[in-house]
């Protein structure tokens, strides 16, 4: 890509937070939000990866002898801080992972096509995707359909260790060059009462959350301890994504407005 032009940035999401997170970068973009369907229809199965063979890997009692295979399952772009007990969790978490950057990179592309049915495909731009999730043990906790939805998942959180995966991609026009990469972050829950989780869910905050809370309001309350990316957990991870932007020869700092 020519640095002499600085291109379109494009943000394939209608997340208010990851707008937020561009914002606060100072960079100028606009928003695409996915077109329906854009999505893979293949998300959160959990045949593909559910079991890791055991044997010849050493396996400490905390699990963390399958972080190597996790780590070798991302590349090398990737933020990715683990907490495993066993094989199962590891299969599952790089089943999630795989989803979350196929989604990423399905909006990412969506995006770019619809610039090209718009007649921009010939000009400069680079379209951002990213698919967050919450995966507790073997579970993917997706946005919360009901209050009940939203109780179950935050008492299953609670006292325990889950980790956020974000998926990110991005495709830069006119030449259609994709990437894709991602980030894991291990956070803990303290151990909660019904009452805080009730009084929570009253707010309104955990419905358009995956996992049903927000680390950047009300939901910190309920975090003890963060083990990697912050801004992955609010969901983008600013760090990946610069190593991308960087890979198509420009980064955040390139593509901030200039100061009057």
């Amino acid at each position: 890509m020519c640095c002499d032009i600085r291109p379109r940035l494009i943000l394939a999401s209608g997340s208010p937070r990851r707008r937020d997170i561009l914002k606060a970068l100072g960079l100028e973009f606009e928003v695409k939000v996915p077109e329906p369907g854009a999505e893979p229809q293949c998300l959160h199965t959990r045949e593909a990866l559910s079991c890791l063979d055991n044997e010849g890997t050493d396996v400490r009692e905390d699990g963390s002898g399958y972080e190597e295979q996790v780590r070798s399952f991302c590349d090398e772009s990737a933020n990715v801080c683990l907490r495993l007990q066993n094989a199962e969790q590891a299969g599952a978490l790089m089943t999630s992972i795989a989803e979350a950057r196929l989604s990423a990179l399905a909006k990412a592309e969506n995006a770019a096509e619809r610039i090209m049915r718009e007649g921009g495909g010939e000009s400069p731009a680079i379209c951002l995707g990213a698919d967050t999730v919450v995966v507790h043990d073997r579970a993917v906790l997706g946005k919360p359909r009901s209050d009940g939805d939203a109780l179950a998942m935050l008492k299953e959180l609670s006292g325990k260790w889950h980790h956020v995966v974000t998926g990110t991609a991005a495709v830069s026009l006119p030449e259609m060059r994709s990437l894709s990469s991602c980030a894991v972050t291990a956070v803990k829950f303290r151990t909660l009462a019904e009452e805080d989780i009730l009084a929570y869910i009253r707010t309104g905050h955990p419905m358009d959350k995956a996992g049903a809370y927000g680390i950047q309001e009300l939901g910190s309350l309920f975090v003890e301890r963060v083990d990697g990316c912050y801004f992955n957990v609010v969901g983008l991870p600013v760090t990946v994504i610069n190593g991308m932007l960087g890979r198509l020869g420009w980064d955040i700092l390139k593509l901030r407005k200039s100061k009057a």
